[in-house]
């Protein structure tokens, strides 16, 4: 309107570039007719497009100063019904960077090209519609960025440079229970469980400041004392002079998360019945064992132990019984080796029990004559006194086998050499063909 009042009153128009920027689009017109308005709607981007498209395409202004005899120009105002425009003037309007965000397009009614007054009123035409194109297009994403900060699932959190709250969204009252007028103003630190070790939040500053992020795992409390394990993002914001301004954090509570994997990880590890580690996880720490004896030059002894008449117990008194049982068996096994050596139910009644660092056979040989005693001890099992006994197989790495697989083979055919020799034994590993050599209890 501004432009249209001028002298000569033009018809103006601004069309702005699309997302592409092949096309350009109506964006604002004053008394141009409807049908050249929707006509330049969509017109093309290009060396061989419109004056508009061109002055789009070279970002700089194009005359054209008889419309008349340019094909282009002649051909739309004539389809659009616009008989009085004599001259076309298109000057490509710039953003701050000096890219071209669209074009003032002037449709003067006199032939010739714009007289000096006319060029500077078109750049400060040009120039206003710059500046409230790009205001409006930082309101809008100002506007989009305030929904996601106050939409978001995942907690904001706003510090200045010297890690002080400014801001928090709603995502994070909800998880932490604290508002923003609480903790403004503090350091993040009210919010530590003090479960994370300080080692970790000194590699976290590390890295913040070599390379303006980190991402990890850290524990937190919320406002009424609860415990959570949370996924921290947080990313550094600079100001012009390459100084720190901002730190951002955004997290989220993980702990369900993490209960849910422990869970699935301890049911594929753990037998449930005797929480003690199951044949899976038997077979790791095993062969981890193995491994570290390699590298030491240590021995490790493997004792596999099968109960003998546990299915007369089971027959007689039911299965709630020699579930008691194992899980009495379990417990008084584990009560005769230190807490570094590791105890396993690899199935039904059978359990092994891996002695890493042997410096001592005496040892290996007191361990077996204690789970034997042990396990010859009567069992309560509801009511019930129960009886059984154990057959103890006893292998020894490297001397019997050079890896965990062969190490258990091993153990199994000492077992069965025990149970051979008349059970409530133990027997040491002689070649499979060889099981004469035990040691009664």
């Amino acid at each position: 309107r501004y432009v249209e009042q001028t002298r000569g009153k033009p018809l103006c128009a601004i069309l702005l570039l699309d997302d592409e920027g092949k096309r350009l689009r109506s964006g604002a017109a004053g008394v141009l007719p409807k049908d050249l308005e929707k006509f330049c709607d969509g017109a093309e981007v290009g060396e061989n497009a419109g004056v508009c498209g061109v002055a789009a395409w070279r970002n700089e202004r194009v005359i054209v100063d008889d419309v008349g005899k340019h094909p282009s120009c002649a051909a739309r105002l004539a389809a659009a019904g616009c008989t009085d425009a004599a001259a076309c003037w298109s000057q490509p309007i710039r953003d701050s960077a000096g890219k071209p965000i669209g074009v003032l397009m002037m449709l003067s009614r006199r032939s010739g090209a714009p007289a000096p007054g006319d060029v500077d009123l078109i750049q400060q035409a040009a120039n206003l519609a710059a500046v409230a194109i790009e205001k409006k297009r930082s309101d809008a994403e100002l506007q989009l960025a305030s929904s996601v900060y106050q939409a978001s699932d995942e907690a904001i959190l706003v510090t200045d440079a010297e890690n002080r709250i400014i801001a928090v969204n709603p995502a994070f009252t909800r998880l932490t229970g604290y508002a923003l007028e609480e903790v403004r103003g503090r350091n993040p630190r009210l919010l530590s469980a003090g479960r994370t070790a300080r080692a970790e939040y000194e590699a976290m500053w590390q890295a913040l400041r070599a390379a303006g992020q980190w991402q990890g795992e850290i524990w937190n409390r919320r406002k009424n004392g609860d415990e959570y394990a949370e996924w921290l993002t947080i990313n550094t914001l600079r100001d012009g002079s390459g100084g720190i301004h901002r730190y951002i954090a955004m997290f989220s509570d993980i702990t369900e998360k993490k209960r849910t994997a422990e869970l699935v990880w301890r049911q594929a590890n753990y037998d449930t019945l005797t929480g003690l580690p199951n044949r899976n996880l038997f077979y790791d720490r095993l062969n981890q064992e193995v491994k570290k004896m390699q590298r030491g030059g240590h021995l490790l002894a493997l004792l596999y132990i099968d109960l003998d008449r546990f299915k007369e117990v089971n027959d007689a008194y039911g299965h709630d019984a020699g579930d008691k049982l194992l899980t009495e068996t379990a417990s008084r096994i584990a009560g005769c080796v230190r807490d570094a050596d590791t105890v396993a139910r690899l199935s039904g009644d059978e359990f092994a029990v891996v002695l890493p660092g042997v410096t001592d056979m005496g040892r290996v040989e007191q361990v077996a004559k204690d789970i034997v005693a042990g396990l010859a001890r009567p069992f309560d099992v509801g009511g019930h006194v129960a009886y059984v006994s154990a057959s103890v197989g006893i292998a020894l790495y490297p001397a019997d086998a050079d890896n965990a697989e062969a190490l258990l083979k091993a153990a199994d055919h000492a077992m069965y050499a025990a149970k051979e020799g008349g059970r409530n034994s133990f027997s040491y590993f002689a070649g499979p063909m060889a099981p004469s050599a035990r040691l009664k209890a």
